[in-house]
């Protein structure tokens, strides 16, 4: 199961889906300003066709849900295109597009970093015609589709000691999302008490469901809000460091199982910024490669990069 947070007047956001945790900010920041109810109708649309032109066709219609400027007048113009008719054959599926359109519609469709290689992907799979290159091609789909399918809920205010009950939630996906109390029990050792009041707040904001012997996903997304009505991600961060700084004296030998490292680097600001961009990135992708719906464990992913000093050395020189 994963969780992804609303980036409006947001700057962090939370994912976790199956046995993982991922932290991301302002990667998709035009794309999930949108209106949650328009995300809910267009968004994950056009990522359920199958063929490149139908994903095209239905990628330009949620854009131009959004944008009313977008036309295939419009897009044949800024990407170079000489005919409207032919990037309407492209989206019925009569021709393939020519690869050298590719990045400038991309470009004039205004899309992120993650739609665009998902566009690219499902264009190379038209033209590959070996079997092995398609599944993996296929598998590299899968694995962007699920970082921009986006569906939302918000996080109560109520969700106090957030960090174990996100933990709790994401342990569903170690049971096909559908636990039992007894595995869940077992799951988190002698905390059966935590692990009840947990469910119960998951049960009350809609997230979780009986049924029968087993507990069912209900809501498969959530996100943090810094407002009134929402439980800040700050918190739920700090919360996630206290519970590290527990678990260091564990782990810290068994390196088979767990990475800790700390470093104090002196960088240049301007490369340091496109490092962090770059991380950011990086990061979501590694872990969603990493992640299976098939896990067989939890694990906690922390990260923290950040300046030593609250103020830069070229503002303390002027």
């Amino acid at each position: 199961m994963r969780t992804k947070s609303l980036l409006g007047n947001i700057k962090q956001q939370l994912i976790f889906q199956s046995s993982s945790v991922v932290y991301r900010d302002n990667l998709q920041k035009e794309y999930l300003a949108r209106e949650s109810a328009d995300m809910d109708e267009h968004s994950s649309n056009w990522l359920q066709a199958s063929s490149f032109g139908e994903t095209l066709k239905r990628l330009i219609q949620f854009k131009k849900s959004q944008h009313p400027q977008v036309s295939l007048a419009y897009l044949c113009k800024r990407a170079s295109i000489n005919s409207r008719g032919y990037l309407s054959d492209v989206m019925k599926g009569r021709r393939r597009l020519n690869p050298s359109y590719i990045d400038a519609l991309i470009d004039a469709l205004g899309l992120e970093a993650f739609e665009g290689d998902y566009l690219k992907l499902k264009l190379t799979r038209e033209f590959s015609k070996n079997a092995e290159e398609r599944q993996r091609i296929d598998q590299q789909i899968e694995e962007i589709r699920k970082l921009i399918d986006i569906h939302f809920s918000l996080m109560p205010i109520e969700f106090v000691d957030s960090h174990f009950i996100c933990k709790v939630l994401t342990a569903f996906g170690l049971f096909k999302n559908q636990p039992s109390y007894r595995q869940l029990y077992h799951q988190f050792e002698n905390k059966r008490k935590k692990v009840d009041s947990a469910l119960a707040i998951l049960k009350k904001k809609g997230f979780i469901e009986e049924r029968g012997t087993h507990l069912i996903i209900k809501n498969t997304t959530c996100f943090f809000m810094e407002s009134e009505n929402g439980f800040s991600h700050i918190n739920f961060i700090k919360e996630a460091l206290n519970h590290s700084k527990e678990s260091v004296s564990h782990w810290f030998e068994k390196s088979d199982l767990a990475r800790f490292n700390s470093f104090i680097l002196s960088v240049k600001k301007e490369e340091y910024q496109q490092y962090i961009s770059h991380l950011r990135q990086q990061v979501i992708k590694d872990l969603s490669r990493l992640e299976t719906k098939d896990g067989d464990m939890l694990i906690d992913f922390h990260l923290q990069v950040y300046p030593s000093q609250r103020v830069y050395s070229d503002d303390l020189n002027t």
